[in-house]
């Protein structure tokens, strides 16, 4: 089919498939010029690669604020950035041909196994019957295993591109699809009364001006809004969730992108499903399910947080099943996504904290005599702290030894409770405890407890 205005068919791929392509070895070399560009997604520039006997033409691009993968450069939304041209070995590579070589030779060899691993797939003909302005080929790489697939429409991911200042404020752009940003750009404007196109790129940064009549709200016309929901537009849909997001209407938000994550598999919205289902629902296991589905499905969100997610969910599950040390963990991991005003949230994080030190286990001590500490869940009770404090450390744990020295060392005019600071210390330093290694520089910078060394 003819390619529209010269696009190529963008190839979108994960920093972990990367990772995964790099090391790929093949029985079989066959470089073929296909028709597609390789469009790294936490990367603010794709590749186009010409093969010709022996020899192999790399050329990088700057992707811009909006349009799709192309090679017209410049004109089309792009900028051209550094090209390569030589033998199919990534190390000739000079500085002769690039500005700084180190940054593109992953790419280099990366591309190339990226063109023989599409012909492995068989997906070297269906490059030419896919949609270029529409359509892409997705490939991730979750918990190491590589998976592709074909995206169109808002199942693209999001794209990294490039960085601009506009009205004095630095702005970097995403999701650079021409055929999404009009329609985004004149639904918002129609739909939700915002008065400036951009501000559907960083509806954070570009609003109303605080003089304005609706004091900065939007002015949306919820009727016809919810008309377009019921139709299935995804568009609305995505901007709709949004739109309650930065109300705080976390539960609305959470329906539709509950309906987005599991009737269309955007993956932007299975990001933020998952992360509604941690905030609001402290339900870790749903939320790494739902985060793992948005990495499969290329969100970079979802790609960078999963791994954590699946241990978070991990983590919940064995507290629950009584382990006093997991028990600890999430208590100390409820505290931190809860909000100051989810008082529930936090005294269930003391309550989990409670069940550990009652287990006597060190890390849950520890974590109960930061509750006291801190007024986690409870009313602050220092002494009490203290007590723990002292119970962990002589059970020989770093981090409530710290703690203990940091209280002891409270009081510099009393040598002996600033020598006892000096030696608890020293002795949670000597467990490999970077935050007393740094605090043990200090007492001997400064004679705190020791003599200066």
């Amino acid at each position: 089919m003819s390619k529209k205005n010269n696009y190529l068919l963008p190839v979108f791929v994960t920093g972990e498939a990367i990772e995964e392509l790099k090391k790929m070895t093949f029985e079989k070399h066959n470089f073929l010029t296909m028709n597609y560009t390789f469009e790294p997604i936490s990367f603010p520039y794709y590749f186009y690669f010409k093969y010709t006997k022996n020899k192999i033409k790399m050329s990088a691009f700057m992707r811009g604020s909006s349009g799709t993968a192309n090679l017209s450069g410049a004109g089309e939304g792009y900028a051209f950035a550094a090209r390569y041209d030589g033998e199919i070995n990534a190390e000739n590579m000079t500085g002769k041909t690039m500005s700084d070589p180190r940054n593109y030779e992953p790419m280099f060899n990366a591309g190339n196994n990226l063109n023989l691993y599409l012909q492995r797939e068989g997906l070297d003909k269906k490059i030419d019957e896919l949609d270029p302005e529409h359509c892409g080929i997705l490939i991730t790489a979750v918990n190491g295993r590589l998976a592709v697939k074909t995206v169109e429409g808002y199942r693209r991911p999001e794209l990294s591109c490039v960085e601009f200042s506009l009205f004095g404020m630095s702005v970097i752009t995403a999701r650079a699809y021409a055929d999404e940003f009009m329609e985004n750009s004149l639904m918002a404007a129609n739909l939700f009364g915002e008065k400036n196109q951009v501000s559907v790129l960083m509806p954070h940064v570009f609003g109303f001006d605080e003089d304005d009549e609706d004091d900065g709200e939007y002015r949306i016309k919820t009727d016809e809004i919810m008309k377009e929901v019921e139709a299935g537009n995804i568009g609305v849909m995505l901007k709709l969730a949004q739109y309650y997001m930065d109300k705080k209407d976390d539960n609305r938000a959470f329906e539709l992108y509950r309906t987005l994550s599991e009737k269309h598999d955007i993956g932007s919205a299975q990001y933020n499903l998952g992360a509604l289902y941690l905030s609001i629902k402290r339900d870790f296991e749903k939320a790494a399910y739902w985060i793992t589905r948005a990495a499969e499905n290329g969100d970079i969100n979802g790609t960078s947080s999963y791994e954590t997610m699946q241990e978070a969910a991990k983590i919940q599950k064995g507290a629950e099943t009584g382990n006093a040390e997991m028990q600890a963990k999430y208590s100390a991991m409820l505290y931190n996504i809860c909000k100051n005003t989810d008082e529930d949230g936090i005294k269930e994080s003391f309550e989990w904290a409670k069940r550990s030190a009652d287990q006597n286990c060190p890390e849950g001590i520890c974590t109960l005599a930061l509750c006291y500490s801190k007024g986690r869940g409870v009313d602050i009770d220092e002494e009490k702290a203290k007590e723990l404090f002292e119970k962990g450390a002589e059970m020989g744990h770093a981090a409530s030894m710290t703690n203990l020295a940091a209280i002891y060392g409270q009081d510099e005019d009393n040598k002996e409770r600033m020598k006892r600071s000096f030696e608890l210390f020293q002795k949670a330093a000597g467990l490999g405890n970077g935050f007393a290694m740094r605090n043990l520089g200090y007492c001997y910078q400064y004679e705190k407890g020791t003599e200066y060394d």
